[in-house]
Formats: structure tokens, C-alpha cells, sequence
């Protein structure tokens, strides 16, 4: 199979850079937020956040950010959405597919061949195994 480009990160390995924060996941001043976290509840997340950073919220406006920051809203925006802003097309490649493409989680089971879904499945499990970071792939 070979090594797996898509792991890496600009200064080295995502699991590396992952786990790095991760492993301060209870320090004062850390929260961390999977991107699962806010697919399965971004209405809870964004309190959680306001929480966080000491903010109270009213609710109308935790709304609104819930609004600005769907997965619809954001791609359409050309400031969050490189592939609507030309100017940013040189920093991301977006020939091969959009910079914000579908929203859904584990959607690269759909683009791996069963061996390499295998293999990406074993190289999580070897790699985040005896951490605590589980990613809930099947939301």
C-alpha cells in the first residue's frame, strides 16, 4: 500500500499533530473539538464553546452562529470556501475536488478501494489505540 500521503500535514504527521493537542485535551485553556463533535450536535458545540471562553449566549444567538457556521452556509461563503475565492485557488489545489466538498463524515470510504479502507482502519486503530481519541466515523 505504501505510505499515506493524506496523513500528513504541512510540519509532519496528522497523528502526530492530533495527539500533540490531545494529550492537553484537560489542561486549563484547552478544548477540543472533533469535527464529528459538530456534525452530530453544532448547536451544542457552539455553547460548549461560548461556555468555554465565558460568554453567555442568548439562545437566539447561538442560533445564528449555528446558521453562519452549517456546512451549507460555509460553503457558499468565498471566504471560508477557497474554491469560490479565486484569489486563494494558488494556496489550495482545488483541480481534483472542491476545498469544502460534502460535510459528511467518512466520506472517504467512498473513494478508498476495501484495501485501502482496511489499511486506513488498521493504521488508526495502531495509531490511536491506549490514547482515548475515538472518532465515530459512522455518523
Amino acid at each position: 500500500m505504501g505510505r499515506w500521503p493524506l496523513c500528513k500535514v504541512p510540519l509532519g504527521s496528522v497523528f502526530d499533530h492530533v495527539l500533540g493537542y490531545w494529550a492537553h485535551r484537560s489542561d486549563p485553556g484547552m478544548l477540543f473539538i472533533k469535527y464529528e463533535d459538530l456534525q452530530k450536535d453544532l448547536h451544542g458545540t457552539v455553547k460548549k464553546l461560548a461556555d468555554f471562553v465565558g460568554h453567555q449566549l442568548p439562545p437566539g444567538t447561538i442560533d445564528k452562529i449555528v446558521d453562519h457556521c452549517s456546512f451549507k452556509s460555509m460553503s457558499e461563503n468565498p471566504m471560508t470556501n477557497y474554491s469560490k475565492h479565486p484569489e486563494q485557488r494558488c494556496r489550495f489545489d482545488t483541480s481534483n475536488s472542491e476545498f469544502i466538498r460534502k460535510g459528511v463524515v467518512g466520506d472517504w470510504k467512498n473513494h478508498f478501494t476495501d484495501k485501502q479502507n482496511e489499511a486506513f482502519d488498521k493504521m488508526l486503530e495502531d495509531k490511536l489505540s491506549d490514547t482515548g481519541l475515538e472518532y465515530d466515523f459512522g455518523i
